[in-house]
């Protein structure tokens, strides 16, 4: 079937209003000739400064199309009409004549692309945000987990001091005992002795002052060593439910860590792919 220039122009200029149904954007779209348009439909949302019967301006986007016989295309930054446009002209050749018949203008509204956009590059700035917190946070918590457990380990040598100090305490009672019984031999000793011995009972009643005074100062001592002991125990109790929470806050900062490296890399592939919506 053979179709004129003619009559391909004025099937064009019927589909005209129809064609930007074809969009889910708003789109505005213009028939032309080779001089001027001659069908127009506004968008909805902006107005483009074209009518019918507009000529086409030297140089223009329109003018390029049909003498290059290829698709171009403009787009205009959101000052021009408060949010991005995508213009696109494509010239249309009549395949019976070869003939460059007409152009069809169409510029549609980038918002809710632009709105995506924004809303991905503030994702994208967040999970750089939220990564390195994390980071940081994991870093904090490994810190803290390694403080806890030097601080665990002290605690642990000096209750193998106190371990030590009790097997002192009992060198000193053996020794008290031994000397009580020395000083207990010496004055019976100094009273066979009779008047002889009278200087002999004094420092045997001194020895047996020295092993009472050492037994009740083991005594006490060893009674201060348990409540010291106890006061460790309890502190070992804290700083290994401390340990324990540290390590699992190390584990979930470093698992929160991992998300939002893998937040970060989404935000930047959907970054990349929101840039190349036309």
């Amino acid at each position: 079937m053979n179709i004129s220039d003619d009559e391909l122009l004025e099937a064009l200029k019927i589909l005209c209003s129809t064609l930007p149904q074809l969009f889910s954007d708003d789109v505005a779209l213009g028939i032309t000739d080779k001089e001027k348009f001659v069908a127009v439909s506004q968008a909805k949302t902006f107005k483009l400064n074209i009518s019918e019967g507009s000529t086409l301006n030297k140089g223009d986007m329109t003018e390029k199309a049909i003498l290059s016989r290829k698709k171009q295309s403009v787009d205009y930054p959101k000052e021009a009409f408060g949010f991005p446009i995508s213009s696109h002209c494509i010239p249309i050749i009549n395949p019976n004549t070869n003939n460059v018949v007409a152009s069809i203008n169409f510029a549609v509204s980038m918002e809710k692309q632009n709105t995506v956009l924004e809303m991905v590059t503030e994702l994208q700035e967040f999970s750089k945000e939220l990564a390195a917190s994390s980071e940081e946070l994991a870093s904090n918590t490994q810190e803290l987990s390694g403080s806890s457990e030097n601080m665990n380990s002290i605690v642990t040598e000096t209750q193998d001091g106190l371990t030590y100090m009790d097997d002192v305490i009992k060198y000193i009672k053996d020794v008290a005992d031994t000397t009580n019984l020395l000083g207990l031999n010496a004055a019976i000793e100094a009273s066979r002795a009779g008047e002889h011995g009278r200087g002999f009972t004094v420092i045997a009643e001194e020895i047996r002052k020295l092993a009472a005074n050492s037994k009740d100062s083991t005594a006490q001592i060893n009674d201060t060593l348990i409540k010291i002991k106890k006061n460790i125990g309890d502190i070992i109790e804290v700083f290994n439910a401390f340990s324990h929470a540290a390590e699992t806050q190390t584990s979930e900062a470093m698992q929160l860590s991992s998300e939002g490296e893998k937040l970060k890399s989404f935000s930047s592939k959907l970054l990349t792919l929101s840039k190349n919506i036309n």
